[in-house]
């Protein structure tokens, strides 16, 4: 009775699979997202590391590039002031 319950396409593919495809098909079901998961994760927490050692360099550079912006503003300022 059960068999009539099941949908004709499974009845036809589970004739033709041979059975010891079945575990190894399941396995990489459950192995390849465990995979890339760890992946992603990986991926993202180095990507953080990278951020928190760079974010200090960045910021002193950008302090004195901001710096120099302001040495040669005043400098033009003055400068447009005596022509």
């Amino acid at each position: 009775m059960s068999i009539v319950l099941l949908n004709p396409a499974i009845v036809g593919i589970s004739g033709k699979l041979p059975l010891h495809s079945v575990p190894v098909v399941s396995f990489l079901v459950q192995i390849a997202p465990a995979v890339g998961m760890v992946g992603y994760f990986w991926f993202q927490n180095g990507q953080q590391a990278v951020n928190q050692l760079a974010s200090p360099s960045i910021d002193a550079e950008a302090d004195r590039i901001y710096s120099q912006y302001e040495v040669l503003a005043t400098a033009f300022a003055v400068r447009d002031q005596l022509v």
